[in-house]
């Protein structure tokens, strides 16, 4: 028969672990009380106890406060850099070739398939090469030409 492991509640942690803190009943007492092991409570206790002092670093909500202001002002800033990416690419009207051009092989930061979606460019497109006529196929046409015109 296997044992299942029960879930415990954060609030259930909070109340055994600030029981054990209090230090008003053993260990023992405690885990008959909440039918916990006496080695759980111990590690709820420690946690307890070292995030304690974190607690009065976070805002009401329990949000470190500066943190989520930094998260704020960074999704504005993702969010403006969208719309500008998108204006972008809808309004510069640049040729293949120019585009083409503008792609950096070594660049270290930004693979080619990123610069490509960048600037509006297929991939395919980036590494298309043109087919050109051998030297022969050439050299028939104009004869023909020559006979023919």
């Amino acid at each position: 028969m296997s044992k299942k492991r029960k879930r415990h509640s954060a609030e259930f942690k909070a109340k055994v672990a600030l029981e054990a803190v209090k230090g008003m009943h053993t260990l023992q007492q405690l885990a008959k009380d909440f039918q916990v092991h006496p080695t759980q409570i111990t590690v709820w206790k420690k946690q307890l106890t070292e995030q304690a002092a974190n607690l009065f670093q976070r805002g009401p909500l329990g949000i470190d406060v500066v943190a989520a202001e930094a998260l704020r002002q960074a999704y504005e800033k993702i969010g403006r850099l969208d719309v500008e990416l998108d204006w972008l690419k809808k309004n510069w009207a640049l040729s293949t070739e120019e585009k083409r051009q503008l792609i950096d092989r070594q660049d270290p930061m930004m693979s080619i398939q990123e610069q490509c979606a960048l600037v509006g460019l297929s991939r395919s497109s980036y590494y298309y090469q043109p087919a050109t006529e051998s030297d022969e196929n050439l050299h028939v046409m104009r004869l023909l030409d020559e006979q023919y015109l």
